[in-house]
């Protein structure tokens, strides 16, 4: 289940390195950041969400 998990998670990091976009959660809603807005916001969630699917594909 969670590899499963893991690999949805690392597709959608892909498609969003991809297209410049990503969505995450902010408090109790969702922000969409992107690379040409605010890049170190935008690589910061990158890299929580690339950690998350390493961490769900190997640990878990």
């Amino acid at each position: 289940m969670f590899r499963f998990l893991g690999v949805c998670l690392l597709v959608y990091v892909a498609w969003s390195l991809y297209c410049g976009e990503v969505t995450g959660k902010d408090r109790w809603t969702r922000k969409t950041v992107s690379r040409d807005g605010a890049p170190g916001e935008y690589w910061r969630v990158i890299g929580v969400y690339s950690l998350l699917g390493a961490m769900c594909l190997f640990w878990f």
